[in-house]
């Protein structure tokens, strides 16, 4: 009976997603950061999160999936001064329509790695101030734009190495304002 329970345990905790929001509250500190998660390879994660201001976040994800549709919050969103997220290795899935499946504003700042964003609206929206380095990622098949930046000052970013295609407004835009 015992063996059967676990099981049955084990099964539906691999089928179904778990959210990234609830993990991302819970997170502790490590490497630095006042948040760390290091994600499953083998696990679905569900929704996205606002990150906490003028907190240091850090997610290793390890190749784990992160579907934004099936959340709460569909979407990352990191803001405010002194707001750092660092993501590497993971794959961003369906964003929700309207929004950008990473979100950077308020002079937030992050160093994105190793990403695949697939079937999202916007992938990656940079806004004014930040300092962001986007490397090595992939950015397909989005609604609107892949990568979208609105600053008047391209030196607070790097972005090197990434592949973006199938975008239907288009792979890259910066759009130049007084922010």
């Amino acid at each position: 009976m015992f063996k059967v329970i676990f099981f049955l345990c084990l099964f539906s905790t691999l089928a179904s997603g778990l959210s990234l929001d609830s993990l991302y509250q819970l997170a502790q500190p490590g490497e630095g950061y006042d948040k760390l998660l290091v994600l499953d390879s083998f696990q679905v994660y569900e929704g996205g999160f606002s990150s906490d201001n003028g907190k240091k976040s850090c997610i290793h994800g390890q190749g784990a999936i992160i579907d934004l549709s099936n959340g709460a919050i569909q979407k990352i969103s990191v803001q405010g001064i002194g707001t750092v997220l660092d993501i590497d290795r993971c794959v961003i899935i369906n964003g929700s329509a309207g929004s950008s499946a990473l979100d950077y504003s308020d002079s937030a700042s992050g160093k994105l790695n190793h990403l695949t964003m697939v079937d999202n609206y916007d992938g990656i929206r940079f806004w004014c101030g930040e300092s962001l380095t986007l490397k090595n990622s992939i950015v397909v098949n989005t609604a609107h734009y892949g990568v979208m930046t609105i600053d008047s000052s391209m030196s607070f970013f790097s972005i090197s190495y990434n592949d973006c295609w199938n975008n239907q407004y288009g792979n890259y835009i910066c759009w130049f304002s007084s922010c």
